[in-house]
């Protein structure tokens, strides 16, 4: 594709339009984070910082870069070269990306048993990878005499980086939806209800991070040299920090199924972070038609990096007679 006007400037002002967006509603998931959950383990307050600093940074060289282009070279496209405020933005974007895909890798690690939690295990180390790689990546289009020149010498590298990121939320959505869908088959039919709204919520937290990188994916494979995929590619970090952020506010609902469901009598997942301890039995009536129904929770207290999903090595889920 020939560049144009369009399709580079006019590009990366709308994809600066929608990163300023989705870093007001950022800001605004951190607020109600930092509202509604005060007793939440430190570790989590301080990673939510962390992303959100990361994110206003990561907004100040998009504007920095919008400026210098329509601004500073204002009336000279052919001056505008290379775009150092965008590979400042790919490196904040990679570490954005690997907190994020390492949180949600962690939650597979932690409570899925083996062999599934390999595949969380295994995430964790690609994403830390293919953060070192924007790194560099990052660095070069720092050094770079021309973004063309840039393309030339990096397509297939950057492409690679995109590919695997990808990959990265589908194997993480997709082991713990796979999961659930087998502990499905033994559930009660309350229980089978509370797992499909997990496997729900699992599919959504990885599912349009994933739907953004493919498109970037092929849009940087079929319309370079425009901006078009670059312009895209400065929303993909506030949709990972979006997707970081309102994982942990969706949390209450959660819990609040949770509580009803072992007020029924029905034994479902414990969700991290809880501080429950009970063992109860309920015992049938004495009739000889009754059945036994056993409930447990196992009595820990655990300051950890999920917080906001079940631990299923724990949860005790019982299959209709």
């Amino acid at each position: 594709m020939e560049a144009t006007i369009e399709n580079t400037f006019g590009a990366i002002q709308i994809g600066s339009m929608a990163a300023t967006f989705l870093f007001g509603i950022v800001t605004l998931q951190c607020h109600v984070y930092y509202s509604s959950r005060p007793k939440d383990p430190r570790i989590l307050k301080w990673m939510v910082g962390v992303i959100w600093f990361l994110e206003l940074t990561h907004t100040i060289f998009v504007a920095y870069e919008i400026y210098r282009t329509t601004i500073t070279y204002y009336g000279l496209p052919g001056a505008v070269t290379k775009y150092p405020g965008f590979a400042a933005v790919m490196l904040l974007g990679g570490l954005i990306t690997m907190l994020v895909q390492n949180f949600f890798a962690l939650r597979v690690w932690k409570f899925l048993p083996r062999p599934y939690c390999y595949v969380g295990g295994g995430c964790i180390i690609a994403s830390t990878v293919r953060c070192i790689l924007s790194i560099y990546a990052s660095v070069e289009g720092f050094l770079m005499t021309s973004y063309a020149n840039y393309l030339v010498e990096f397509q297939d590298y950057l492409t690679a980086l995109l590919a695997i990121g990808a990959a990265i939320d589908v194997i993480n959505a997709g082991s713990l939806s796979y999961f659930l869908f087998k502990q499905r088959e033994l559930a009660f039919a309350r229980t089978t209800r509370l797992l499909d709204r997990l496997i729900a919520y699992t599919i959504r937290t990885g599912l349009i991070t994933c739907i953004v990188a493919v498109t970037v994916l092929i849009l940087f494979q079929t319309l370079a040299p425009s901006l078009i995929s670059l312009a895209m590619y400065t929303a993909l970090a506030k949709l990972y920090s979006n997707s970081f952020v309102s994982a942990l506010n969706s949390r209450r609902g959660f819990k609040e199924e949770l509580s009803e469901s072992f007020s029924s009598g029905v034994s479902y997942p414990r969700f991290a972070g809880a501080d429950t301890a009970a063992e109860s039995r309920v015992d049938g009536a004495k009739s000889t038609h009754a059945i036994p129904l056993e409930t447990r929770t196992s009595n820990s207290t655990r300051n950890d990096l999920l917080a906001d999903g079940p631990p299923y090595r724990e949860g005790v889920i019982l299959k209709e007679p």
